[in-house]
């Protein structure tokens, strides 16, 4: 039986504030990077949630761990940052990496240059 998420739409999560309507419009671009992923490499189940109205100081994206996978991104980011950030959490939670890595483009604790094929080679790095 799948066990149902802590995290649920409309429950505040560090300041964030998850929305439907942001839900709904960002959620098929997230789980598409997913599944490009999936065919990559193992994956556990991954859920998704969206945030909006994210303070200046709070982070891109949210990665929580446990039973279930759940990565938690803003839903202001757009293109490359959006998979940038999607493809972190996914290091953070299903492969379990505490920290970040100044010199590696994907884990640095701000991410830049976004090029997607340095972030996902650098995920597959941590993937294997």
């Amino acid at each position: 039986m799948r066990q149902s998420n802590a995290l649920r739409k409309g429950q505040e999560i560090k300041g964030l504030q998850v929305k439907s309507q942001d839900y709904r419009a960002k959620r098929r671009e997230v789980i598409d990077i997913i599944y490009s992923l999936k065919k990559l490499v193992n994956l556990p189940r991954i859920e998704v949630k969206i945030a909006s109205e994210r303070e200046a100081a709070s982070p891109l994206g949210l990665g929580f761990t446990g039973d279930i996978c759940a990565i938690i991104v803003n839903g202001e980011l757009e293109g490359d940052q959006l998979y940038a950030v999607v493809l972190h959490e996914i290091v953070h939670t299903a492969f379990k990496f505490k920290g970040h890595v100044d010199t590696c483009p994907l884990m640095a604790p701000r991410l830049r240059d976004f090029d997607r094929s340095k972030y996902l080679a650098a995920f597959l790095t941590y993937a294997n």
